[in-house]
């Protein structure tokens, strides 16, 4: 286990003790004061380690691992609710500052801290009073409406780590939410005194010509992908069958880009042009589009490009695991309140456990070297994750010694790994839709 993981995890046991903590993120001054069966750090650790049964099981079970009196799980949603979701996204926030201040995290090409965004909607609860008030519904035309909320992430793809997550109603643009998403982020980097230079990967839902601009002024260099009619400059560009080429794209002659600029960032300085470098690429059965990357690339060659982009799929498989895998749309919930707890606290843990996924394939990196295996193996995420279910109360409540833990689960780690296959595809072959993959079963 490396010293900066114990430190982080040390720092977050201390936040979650601490009588500060708990007084910033109780919804009135008078709650979790007397000596109660469910105190504070109950309701904050046994939504941390999902509540993927029934409740009463779940409490149950949980309360009767830690020594605690058994209660009723109508006792639990009324103690759960006097907790602010808050205090998860602190904890995420901590757990951040405290993992990018410590140093011992992975650069792309040792330079670029690699990030991407993209964002998915979730589908809630049918609860009319309360959580489709909240976050609204969306109608499939069918006849068949959908209770739905929309999030977006900010992805380190290197160390696979969430840095921030902007969540809430569905009715709220997806850019909105990457605005908020990504000023998160910037401020916890800056909060870590994270120096490295950014990277950020896009997908075609964001090239905007503010947020180009933006970029450029934060040390944050960029691959956005857009279609063949983004612009006038690109449509220029796609015409002449080149497969590279640096556009110069006017803006504040302009009067309807200078417009829209002002209403996507009415703060930011209008520049007279925009330079950016374009690339074509080129798709199996589908029309060709472009990347726009920032000038600063200068060092990556047009394949490199590509191959970087295409990195960016790691955030994809992240939302396929969090819906397939850990069912984070199975919500224990009929709040709205109680939605954001379960979501952000599932961001929590994710990390949490990431970190030790870590810990665990340097060391099999380390024993791969004396190997001459044909592929190289992977610590199996899936498996690492569903293992530290009811784990993590164990950690978080200090029952046993941090090192003594990390080591423990480290071990179960390793003998749970499996070979990366490079361009590795098979076509789908489905005779049968069922209802439950055998691909993907769930982990908790």
């Amino acid at each position: 286990m490396r010293l900066s993981t114990k430190k982080i995890i040390v720092g977050l046991n201390e936040k979650l003790g601490s009588e500060r903590f708990k007084k910033n993120h109780i919804t009135n001054p008078i709650f979790f004061t007397r000596n109660r069966c469910i105190n504070f750090t109950i309701v904050m650790v046994s939504l941390i380690n999902k509540l993927s049964k029934s409740l009463s099981i779940e409490i149950t079970k949980y309360l009767q691992r830690f020594g605690q009196s058994i209660v009723s799980k109508q006792a639990f949603s009324k103690a759960r609710y006097k907790v602010s979701h808050q205090a998860f996204i602190e904890l995420n926030e901590t757990f951040v500052t405290s993992y990018y201040s410590q140093g011992e995290y992975q650069l792309f090409r040792n330079r670029y801290l690699l990030l991407a965004a993209d964002g998915s909607d979730y589908e809630l609860p049918w609860q009319p009073e309360d959580i489709i008030e909240e976050f609204g519904t969306h109608d499939n035309g069918q006849g068949q409406p959908k209770c739905l909320s929309k999030g977006v992430n900010i992805w380190d793809v290197v160390n696979q780590i969430n840095i921030s997550s902007s969540f809430g109603t569905y009715r709220k643009s997806e850019k909105a939410y990457f605005k908020d998403a990504w000023k998160s982020t910037l401020n916890l980097l800056d909060e870590a005194k994270f120096k490295a230079k950014k990277l950020l990967l896009l997908d075609a839902l964001y090239p905007q010509f503010a947020l180009m601009a933006r970029l450029s002024t934060e040390n944050t260099d960029f691959i956005i992908s857009c279609g063949a009619s983004f612009c006038r400059e690109v449509i220029v560009f796609m015409k002449t069958q080149k497969e590279e080429a640096t556009l110069v794209i006017p803006i504040f002659s302009d009067s309807d880009r200078k417009s829209v600029f002002k209403k996507q960032y009415p703060n930011l300085i209008i520049p007279q042009e925009i330079k950016v470098r374009v690339i074509r690429l080129r798709l199996e059965n589908e029309p060709d589009r472009c990347l726009l990357i920032s000038l600063g690339l200068k060092e990556f060659d047009s394949k490199e490009i590509q191959q970087i982009f295409l990195m960016r799929w790691g955030q994809e498989t992240s939302f396929r695991f969090d819906k397939s895998r850990s069912e984070v749309e199975n919500f224990a919930s009929k709040k709205g309140e109680g939605i954001y707890q379960e979501f952000y606290a599932n961001l929590f843990a994710n990390n949490l456990t990431q970190l030790l996924i870590q810990d665990a394939q340097l060391l099999l990196d380390e024993k791969q070297k004396s190997k001459n295996n044909k592929h190289h193996y992977y610590i199996n995420q899936s498996v690492a994750k569903g293992l530290m279910k009811d784990e993590l109360p164990v950690l978080l409540h200090q029952l046993e010694d941090t090192d003594k833990f990390c080591n423990r689960m480290i071990e179960l780690f390793l003998k749970n790994t499996v070979p990366r296959i490079p361009n590795r595809s098979f076509p789908r072959q489905r005779k049968h839709k069922l209802k439950f993959s055998m691909n993907y079963r769930r982990i908790f």
